[in-house]
């Protein structure tokens, strides 16, 4: 999650690590799954992870939470600018950064950082994964949430897991 996301606190606390919880919809569909050619890894399509989202006649982008399910903990309050777009969403799970020499380049917004610990601590608010999840705990039924966690600042890059 790119900069620009602003934390209700205590946040829900639906898990130990992910603090902050956003009901996004209906549960995650059964596979079938994306068979990754490189690995024997196989990976649930990523459209399946993205909250839902649409741009408002070429403005900011507007998040649809299952506000039925309970207010998001997480909102979004303003694009920060890319290259060749100046109002990209907060979430994309393709962001892609390049090495050169011992320095990193992110060609959406055309920064160059020193390093992945700089970059986390400059343009990332937070870190999500997707799980279906009772919004109460006597629910028969389960809603797909985001479970989202802030960036930790200074502590060296953070790669959750699934």
């Amino acid at each position: 999650m790119i900069k620009h996301w602003s934390f209700k606190e205590p946040g829900r606390r639906d898990d130990k690590l992910y603090r902050y919880t956003n009901f996004v919809g209906d549960t995650l569909p059964p596979p079938p799954y994306v068979k990754d050619p490189l690995s024997r890894v196989r990976w649930q399509r990523a459209v399946d992870r993205l909250p839902r989202v649409h741009q408002r006649d070429g403005g900011d982008w507007v998040y649809d939470w299952e506000v039925k399910a309970a207010p998001p903990d997480v909102t979004y309050k303003a694009a920060l600018p890319a290259q060749n777009n100046n109002d990209p969403p907060g979430v994309f799970p393709n962001h892609c950064m390049v090495g050169i020499g011992d320095k990193y380049y992110d060609p959406s917004y055309g920064v160059i950082y020193k390093d992945l610990l700089e970059f986390q601590n400059k343009a990332v608010d937070g870190f999500y994964v997707v799980r279906d999840i009772k919004v109460n705990p006597n629910d028969t039924n389960d809603v797909r949430a985001m479970l989202i966690m802030k960036a930790p600042r200074g502590l060296g890059v953070y790669e959750p897991t699934p």
